[in-house]
C-alpha cells in the first residue's frame, strides 16, 4: 500500500486509472510501479501545487508514504518514499 500525507505539504496520488482522480492511497502489488504526485502547499492566501513521477519498488506487506522533506521549496514537489509500516497479515 502506498499513502499520500495529509500534513504538512499534503501529498496526494493521481490514481493510474483516471487522471482526473486524486488519492490519498493506493493498494498496490509488489513490483516497480510509477506513480504521479501532487504536492499541495496550502497558505492562507494561497495553494500551491506542483507534481512529480516517482518510480517505486514495492515489497509485500510494507505500506509506503509518500513525504515531501522539510524545508522544499513550494515550487517543486521532491517526492520521496518512506517505509510507514509492516503489514502482519
Amino acid at each position: 500500500m502506498v499513502q499520500g500525507r495529509v500534513d504538512g505539504p499534503e501529498v496526494q496520488i493521481v490514481s493510474p486509472k483516471d487522471p482526473t482522480k486524486r488519492l490519498s492511497q493506493l493498494e498496490l502489488p509488489a513490483g516497480s510501479h510509477t506513480l504521479t504526485a501532487v504536492c499541495r502547499y496550502v497558505t492562507r492566501s494561497a495553494v500551491n501545487e506542483a507534481r512529480a513521477t516517482i518510480a517505486l519498488q514495492l515489497e509485500a506487506g510494507r505500506i509506503y508514504q509518500l513525504a515531501v522533506p522539510s524545508g522544499a521549496a513550494e515550487n517543486a514537489c521532491n517526492v520521496r518514499a518512506d517505509l510507514l509500516a509492516i503489514d502482519s497479515k
